[in-house]
C-alpha cells in the first residue's frame, strides 16, 4: 500500500509555481529548460504546463549533491550536450552555403563561436565576474556579427 502511495507520488504533475519552488528557479528558467528538454512536461489543453515531479525531484537528487558551484556547472554542462546534439544534428558541413567558406575563415568564426560559448558557459556556471563576461560577450559578439556579414553568411 505505501509503495503504490509513493508510485501515485512520483507519477504526480506540477503546475509552473509549484515546479519553480521545488527547483528555487523562475519560471522563465523552468520553461527554458522545459523546452530544451532538460524537464518532462507537457501542456494542458488550455495550454498551462505541467512538470513531472518525478523528472524535478531527480534533478534536485543530482544537484543536492553538489555545491552550488558543481550544481550550476551540471547544469549547464546538460544544456551545452543538448546544444551539440541539435547543431550535429543539422550538419552545418552540408549547407549550400557552408561550401563558399574559405576554410581559414571557417577557423575564425570556430573561434568566435567557441569564445563566446566559453563566456556564455562562464556566466552560467557564475565563473568571473558577471559584468565582465557580459562585456566581453558583447566585444565577441559585434566581431562575430562583422565578420558574419562581409562572409556574407545567413543568421540561421
Amino acid at each position: 500500500m505505501v509503495k503504490d502511495a509513493q508510485m501515485d507520488k512520483k507519477r504526480q504533475w506540477l503546475p509552473l509555481g509549484v515546479a519553480c519552488k521545488v527547483l528555487a528557479v523562475n519560471q522563465v528558467t523552468l520553461r527554458r529548460w522545459a523546452d530544451q528538454g532538460l524537464i518532462r512536461s507537457y501542456r494542458t489543453p488550455g495550454g498551462h504546463r505541467r512538470f513531472s515531479q518525478e523528472s524535478l525531484l531527480s534533478l534536485v537528487a543530482k544537484t543536492s549533491t553538489l555545491r552550488n558551484d558543481e550544481a550550476r556547472y551540471a547544469m549547464t554542462e546538460s544544456a551545452l550536450q543538448h546544444i551539440r546534439r541539435r547543431v550535429h544534428h543539422r550538419a552545418v558541413s552540408h549547407q549550400p552555403w557552408y561550401e563558399h567558406i574559405h576554410e581559414e575563415d571557417r577557423g575564425r568564426m570556430r573561434l568566435f563561436g567557441y569564445r563566446l560559448l566559453t563566456l556564455a558557459t562562464d556566466y552560467l556556471g557564475g565563473r568571473g565576474h558577471r559584468s565582465e563576461l557580459l562585456s566581453s560577450a558583447r566585444v565577441v559578439g559585434e566581431e562575430y556579427g562583422v565578420e558574419t556579414a562581409r562572409l556574407g553568411l545567413p543568421l540561421e
